[in-house]
């Protein structure tokens, strides 16, 4: 678990259940070093509830390929592309959410960003838009449907 919001990486934050603003955030950077986090709703945040990092154990269910080397060092400030892809089983979901479905047809909320906090070239973006002042994107508002087919 390292804050890889700081590097050039990719989020994926999803909330499984239609009534819960709970959800997963994946962080990963490039080289593929990850963070895992179950996040209360914002309400329960405000109140004092902290997010729970996802187990090592837990998170080696995830699978993983990345196009870049573990570490990056010098930073390449040029423009470069790099892939990631990752399969995360759905016991891992379960373990974690109550009551979650993946049925056909169930709608499960989430955002996709791309950032890179601390870099060179500071970047954010998203799939859906978020509105906030400052980047910010642990918005569950701003989540739209991932409808299973």
């Amino acid at each position: 678990q390292d804050g890889v919001c700081r590097d050039s990486c990719v989020e994926f934050f999803v909330a499984p259940l239609a009534e819960s603003d709970v959800y997963f955030n994946f962080e990963v950077n490039c080289g593929g070093t990850t963070l895992l986090h179950r996040n209360p709703s914002p309400e329960a945040r405000e109140m004092g509830v902290a997010r729970t990092a996802v187990s090592e154990e837990d998170w080696r269910l995830v699978t993983m390929a990345h196009s870049m080397p573990t570490i990056v060092e010098p930073e390449i400030t040029e423009p470069k592309s790099w892939t990631l892809e990752y399969h995360v089983p759905f016991a891992l979901f379960h373990k974690y959410f109550d009551g979650i479905s993946h049925d056909k047809g169930t709608a499960w909320r989430a955002n996709f960003y791309k950032c890179g906090d601390q870099t060179s070239h500071p970047h954010w973006g998203s799939w859906a838009p978020v509105d906030t002042p400052r980047p910010n994107f642990h918005v569950p508002a701003s989540f739209q449907a991932l409808v299973f087919g």
